[in-house]
């Protein structure tokens, strides 16, 4: 929060993706859909930094390296939340931690700044990338 912070205050773009892991490691069934927003760093950020939220929507991310299941057992000595399994897992080389989405794209819309409350920003936020998604 601090760093980010700092960079607002220096004028600087700041990216803050707001379903957090929950987004990045979803069920590959789950592709396509959004998850609930964190617990609203990113509005607190927005509104101590007196910056607008402009809303992003990457949608295609999730064909890079879709996730079928995770092990968080052995993750947990290394510190991580989980490890994903992929269907390439264990047998892709490390090119495969950089190939692009087949199909990505993103879309942003229009800004706006925070409200007095965190979850009703939180909602519109979501609102608005749902359908930036699906347009």
């Amino acid at each position: 929060m601090r760093n980010a912070l700092d960079l607002c205050q220096r004028g600087q773009l700041v990216g803050v993706f707001p379903e957090g892991l929950r987004g990045v490691g979803k069920p590959y069934r789950e592709r396509y859909r959004l998850t609930n927003f964190g617990r609203g760093g990113f509005v607190r950020l927005a509104r101590t930094a007196n910056v607008p939220i402009i809303p992003v929507a990457i949608v295609g991310a999730e064909e890079t390296h879709p996730v079928v299941a995770k092990l968080t057992r052995l993750a947990k000595p290394f510190g991580l939340p989980y490890i994903p399994i992929t269907p390439m897992f264990p047998f892709s080389d490390h090119s495969a931690c950089c190939r692009c989405p087949p199909s990505g794209a993103s879309r942003s819309g229009k800004q706006f700044r925070p409200c007095r409350s965190p979850t009703a920003t939180r909602s519109k936020l979501q609102n608005r990338c749902a359908a930036l998604s699906t347009a």
